[in-house]
């Protein structure tokens, strides 16, 4: 094989990762009485240049794993590696050099973003911490803010003073100030307007072209989804249930919770508009503290078989780089 043909190694991999939110009750003497798993024995990888979008419905696990990876917070069980290098337990100094190349793009700008200082002091603070002069920090920010779209005008302005959209490159803007190679973007879209969430997805794909990052793009709308995309990974309860190539998932989607998903997503054409093909999830979420044994989506499932509420899935192949837990496809 030509070295032209040859993959690049990933950028990012997790292995079963998991992330167990502990219940306790009492008082003075408080007990665990059990755990929210959060994320329950996640894997995937993300490659040099590339965006994960990672979907699902409100509370399965998504912005946890989001924060796994830039270690916001700390994981129960598994591993994330890094360049091919563990960094699950890394901390101090190993934690701060490598937190230069990650870097995280919150929902809501607005409270992200210190409302008492200059936009300037927001964007510089990752360099002024890192040790860079001030005259460095200050050409640092005027070019950042160009690079977002930005006058380095606006750089002495505070965030209510700014639109939600330029809120948001503010953000994207302090994200790319060490220079990372991969960034979370958690609901990044989501708080904008439809012409606006337009904008910022145009930005995040020409920053990624130029500077080659990758993503991982969290949210919940699958149309936005599909537009930033190389592979989507779609959680429920706190597991990947299907992950593949946009193109093949999106085509045809293997998990009966991924076809649910697609079928709600509007589509232009009077078949669309009759409904034909839709498929409506029945019942409520399950709960997390105590969710169902076997498959979790067996309650919700209109294909559910008896195996279904004993045995729990494990994704399978079903084509090329598509893979999905439903007992359906073994």
């Amino acid at each position: 094989m030509s070295i032209e043909n040859v993959a690049p190694p990933d950028l990012i991999r997790v292995d079963n990762l998991s992330k167990h939110f502990p219940i306790t009750r009492g008082t003075l003497f408080r007990r665990e009485t059990g755990a929210v798993k959060a994320v329950d024995r996640v894997s995937f990888s993300v490659s040099p240049g590339k965006t994960l979008g990672l979907v699902g419905e409100s509370g399965c696990g998504k912005s946890t794993v989001g924060r796994l990876l830039v270690r916001l917070i700390n994981a129960s069980d598994g591993t994330i590696w890094m360049d091919g290098t563990d960094i699950t337990n890394i901390s101090g100094s190993d934690l701060f050099r490598r937190r230069r190349d990650l870097q995280f793009v919150f929902q809501d700008p607005m409270s992200s973003l210190n409302p008492r200082a200059r936009v300037d002091s927001i964007i510089a603070e990752p360099l002024i911490v890192r040790g860079s002069e001030a005259a460095a920090c200050r050409h640092r920010v005027a070019e950042l803010l160009e690079l977002v779209g930005l006058s380095p005008s606006h750089a002495r302005r505070f965030p209510h003073e700014f639109s939600g959209g330029q809120r948001q490159r503010v953000g994207i803007a302090r994200a790319l100030a060490t220079n990372p190679r991969f960034i979370v973007c958690d609901e990044a879209v989501s708080a904008l307007d439809v012409s606006v969430q337009a904008q910022i997805i145009n930005l995040l794909k020409r920053l990624q072209s130029e500077m080659g990052l990758s993503y991982l793009f969290v949210a919940h709308d699958l149309s936005v989804v599909k537009h930033i995309s190389d592979e989507v990974a779609v959680m429920y309860l706190g597991r990947i249930v299907e992950i593949g190539d946009k193109h093949k998932v999106y085509a045809r989607p293997a998990h009966p919770y991924t076809q649910a998903l697609l079928s709600a997503v509007p589509r232009h054409g009077s078949v669309a508009r009759r409904g034909a093909g839709r498929q409506v999830l029945t019942g409520e979420l399950p709960n997390p503290i105590n969710p169902p044994g076997g498959c979790p989506f067996h309650t919700r499932c209109p294909q559910a078989m008896p195996r279904c509420a004993i045995e729990r899935p494990e994704l399978v192949h079903v084509a090329n780089g598509q893979q999905a837990a439903c007992h359906l496809l073994e």
